[in-house]
């Protein structure tokens, strides 16, 4: 019987072994980290994020975000409001600033975030939509004058930022019309005129959510002066002036006389 043979065997089988176990440890790591990885997912235990509705809160639809307990929002879509643009999104319709348009949380919300900014409330939740007007700005053309103007509007507002007016020589503003023949929409004296289809409501608030070209409407300025918005029957401010000096000389004349003891 050769024992060389029988040892030969013996120490194959011992390296068999050996690889087999180290094969099957190495199974286990990978094994076990993937069980950790797959357990670290919210897929895992089919945890999904919370809804959250986004109310238009004067707008005209609603938008909707999804969130995740410690995680920033993800804004699936945002409310819509004509003439106006979202400034973030309110725990209540006149509450407090809770998320950013960019999904952002606010830190410190009471009941919605803690002071990391981490999303807390556990549950869906409806925000509200934190709206701002927009301005817009206005063109606006001599319509036979010399040189154009321009102005910008708040949208709702009653009244035009003249930045600077055209001009015409020998005339004076009365207004702005939507055409050069058109519908007067900004009275010089009174701002804007209500209930001008597509331009102002009937309180008179600019709701046109654009940028607009208005032309200017003139009347013949008797004094050729400069217009000041005034009316046309108005003193001219020279002949206040000679005025005022003919009675200051004249009381000076009086007084003099007076003071010689004269007759008047």
């Amino acid at each position: 019987m050769s024992y060389e043979g029988a040892g030969n065997r013996g120490s194959d089988r011992f390296r068999g072994k050996a690889k087999s176990k180290a094969l099957s440890v190495l199974l286990a790591a990978v094994m076990v980290c993937g069980f950790i990885a797959v357990i670290g997912s919210d897929d895992a235990w089919g945890v999904d994020p919370y809804t959250l509705t986004l109310d238009p809160n004067g707008g005209t639809s609603a938008g909707s975000a999804t969130v995740a307990d410690g995680d920033l929002a993800t804004i699936v879509s945002e409310p819509v409001r004509a003439g106006y643009s979202i400034t973030g999104y309110l725990t209540s319709a006149n509450g407090e600033l809770v998320m950013r348009t960019t999904g952002y949380l606010v830190p410190n919300v009471a009941g919605f975030t803690d002071n990391a900014g981490n999303w807390i409330k556990g549950s869906d939740a409806t925000l509200y939509a934190q709206w701002e007007p927009n301005i817009y700005n206005i063109t606006l053309l001599a319509n036979g004058g010399d040189t154009n103007g321009g102005a910008t509007v708040e949208f709702g507002d009653n009244d035009l930022s003249l930045r600077y007016t055209p001009s015409r020589a020998g005339y004076r503003i009365a207004g702005f019309l939507t055409a050069p023949d058109g519908v007067l929409v900004y009275d010089w004296n009174t701002n804007m005129v209500p209930g001008v289809d597509g331009y102002t409501d009937e309180s008179g608030r600019w709701i046109r959510a654009e940028d607009t070209t208005l032309y200017t409407q003139w009347v013949e300025d008797t004094f050729g002066a400069v217009d000041d918005g005034g009316d046309d029957d108005r003193i001219p401010p020279y002949i206040i002036a000679v005025l005022i000096s003919a009675a200051i000389i004249g009381a000076a004349v009086t007084y003099v006389i007076l003071k010689k003891g004269l007759k008047v």
